[in-house]
């Protein structure tokens, strides 16, 4: 199941997005980035809340709707799929260098100061996301940080 999700900080962050709004166009959901996967009732009756990581637990993987985020248990031998999870929510909150530790990416192989400066946004730690406050600016940003993570190959 592991290999549905990318291996490329850049197609995992595409990725997220569209579930992202997959899920914001689906009444069933609620983007909330305090949870991973809260779950609801499968009659919308109780709304899923769901974090970035989270809307691809729901779009992509299919995680039924009443499920909680019990995937992401690293002693869950199911979780084959938890690091790439935990990088969506460590890009998400502008920490690049775990999110990349996550994948298995070199720290060594990055110029990690030189790809900061590119996102001036993620000055602040942990990145003040906007996503409450203005959802397309949160999509606008990361979409910026996939941008940058392509030009370097990733």
């Amino acid at each position: 199941m592991e290999n549905i999700l990318p291996n490329k900080p850049s197609e995992l962050i595409r990725l997220a997005i569209k579930d992202m709004q997959l899920c914001e166009k689906d009444s069933r959901y609620n983007l909330n980035m305090n949870h991973w996967h809260s779950g609801g009732s499968p009659n919308g009756e109780r709304v899923c809340q769901v974090c970035m990581a989270g809307s691809v637990m729901a779009k992509t993987l299919k995680t039924p709707i009443e499920d909680y985020d019990d995937i992401l248990d690293s002693n869950n031998p199911d979780s084959l799929f938890y690091n790439k999870l935990r990088a969506i929510n460590s890009f998400r909150l502008g920490f690049l260098e775990d999110g990349s530790y996550l994948l298995g990416i070199a720290e060594d192989s990055i110029d990690f100061p030189a790809l900061y400066r590119r996102l001036p946004f993620l000055e602040s730690k942990p990145y003040d996301n906007m996503m409450a406050r203005d959802l397309p600016l949160f999509y606008e940003h990361m979409l910026s940080i996939a941008d940058e993570f392509e030009l370097i190959g990733l």
